[in-house]
């Protein structure tokens, strides 16, 4: 993190004139995709980035507008753009995971420790469960917090073409990836009054 901070620290000059807004939004991209990708070189990191911001802005340009009340088989050039971008996120997070499963070192990052991870049955979590997580935990860590009076938020679609919100659980997630062993407190019984 601090490598990142001080590398965008660097390019900047005395008297330069900076949008630190979008500054701060790449840095944060920058950092959220080494993080959990595990990504070596800025290089990776702004495509699967750049991919993430077009299938954001998309889906959520798709849902505000008309779009949002077309049947989901009519083309628009907002659905166009989602399936390029995801086609390009579904490549780059698939490279990523084959060079992690190539690679002999273990890695800090996040997407190793999916790899890893085992559910209640003892096996792995699938190319697509592992594409899903990430790319979740991507958007959630990239984009700013929605008001609390937009309602749920929206996946990017698990098939190229498909733009519908995928169904939610009472914790948030993807009842579909909700597979990884995770320890969690169970939740506190209410007290009769």
């Amino acid at each position: 993190m601090a490598e990142c901070a001080v590398d965008l620290a660097d390019r900047w000059t005395d008297g330069q004139r900076i949008d630190i807004k979008k500054e701060m939004a790449a840095l944060t991209q920058l950092i959220a995709v080494r993080t959990i990708f595990g990504v070596d070189t800025a290089a990776d990191a702004e495509s699967i980035g750049r991919a993430m911001d077009i299938a954001q802005k998309e889906i959520g340009a798709e849902f505000s507008g008309i779009g949002a009340l077309l049947p989901d088989w009519v083309p628009t050039p907002g659905r166009a753009r989602i399936k390029r971008a995801t086609a390009v996120i579904d490549a780059e997070v698939s490279r990523v995971v084959s060079r992690h499963r190539d690679g002999d070192t273990e890695r800090p990052d996040l997407l190793s420790r999916l790899l890893a991870a085992r559910d209640e049955t003892g096996a792995r979590l699938s190319d697509r469960e592992i594409r899903d997580e990430t790319v979740t935990l991507t958007s959630g860590a990239t984009r700013p917090p929605a008001p609390p009076s937009s309602g749920p938020g929206t996946c990017f679609p698990a098939t190229p073409g498909s733009v519908t919100p995928s169904p939610r659980n009472s914790t948030g997630s993807s009842p579909t990836t909700n597979r990884a062993t995770t320890t969690t407190p169970p939740s506190p019984t209410p007290r009769p009054s």
